[in-house]
């Protein structure tokens, strides 16, 4: 009985963690147009806030474009280059699985990209050297609980093709979620009420 109730109540805490921390891709692919489109230093996406350096800023490729790493759909770019930084709206902390990037025509020309990711605290850096190929390629960051990070080119053209933001919710985190608590209080009960029924009827029938 007690093994069960734990086993009940672990399993629901551990639904209720998946379900918080199911990723989001957001593929911008609302700023897709029939030809280029310049959409100014800042905008916003399914919850995400993305900035450019002052200029030109923020640039997509038109749909059927041969520069185009999603052709159909859109990919961004900071167009005079510089640094791109995404965060949520709400301030919130995040996960960051992953993010597609490539050369600003398309063509395969190599690039170096240099992230920086904020938690609030502390800042970790990390350089990614993109392949030769063709298309967009997708970089695994795999980065937890961060309230912002940035990226920028070291090496290569002046601008980037970016796409396809994989992000989440933290998966870990100081304070449970409020349902995942529900979830353990009521376990921890069911299973001091097993406990205190079992002494009861071993007492009975002692």
């Amino acid at each position: 009985m007690k093994l069960s109730v734990i086993a009940a109540a672990l399993s629901a805490a551990a639904l209720v963690s998946t379900a918080a921390e199911a990723a989001t891709v957001i593929d911008f692919n609302e700023f897709a147009a029939a030809s280029t489109k310049f959409h100014g230093t800042s905008l916003s996406s399914q919850g995400f806030s993305v900035t450019a350096p002052s200029g030109a800023g923020l640039v997509s490729w038109g749909r059927t474009a041969s520069n185009n790493g999603d052709p159909g759909g859109a990919t961004l770019m900071n167009w005079n280059g510089g640094v791109v930084t995404i965060a949520r709206l709400d301030g919130g902390l995040f996960s960051l699985d992953s993010l597609d990037f490539g050369d600003v025509y398309n063509v395969g020309s190599p690039e170096t990209v240099s992230f920086s990711f904020f938690d609030g605290v502390r800042t970790t850096v990390r350089d990614v050297v993109l392949d030769r190929a063709k298309g967009m390629e997708t970089v695994s960051l795999g980065m937890d609980s961060l309230q912002s990070f940035s990226f920028r080119l070291v090496h290569g053209t002046a601008a980037i093709q970016f796409d396809n933001l994989t992000v989440g919710e933290p998966v870990m985190s100081a304070v449970p979620e409020p349902a995942t608590w529900a979830m353990m209080i009521i376990g921890f009960a069911a299973v001091g009420t097993a406990a205190r029924t079992r002494r009861r009827n071993q007492l009975a029938f002692g």
